[in-house]
């Protein structure tokens, strides 16, 4: 069970999966939960954390395919100028 809906932790990224093709890398994507990754690839729980604890690790059913964790912001974060008038 995840808490994604209960946590302010809403906007970054915190699982990047690389999928290669022979040495050459064809995929790189974001992923903010592993359910996410496990809906798009069906690798299960268990093998991403291996995955995440030895990144040198191939597995037999999905080779190619390496899982890092990752922070980085879901959205552009753009900072806004305010005027100070000078007057409240």
């Amino acid at each position: 069970m995840t808490t994604l809906g209960r946590t302010k932790n809403k906007s970054y990224f915190h699982y990047r999966l690389e999928k290669y093709n022979g040495d050459q890398k064809e995929l790189e994507r974001y992923y903010m939960t592993m359910n996410d990754i496990k809906k798009d690839y069906g690798i299960s729980r268990h093998s991403i954390s291996n995955m995440l604890k030895n990144p040198d690790m191939v597995s037999k059913k999905f080779k190619g395919i390496k899982v890092f964790r990752d922070y980085r912001p879901a959205t552009k974060i753009v900072s806004i100028l305010q005027e100070n008038t000078g007057s409240l």
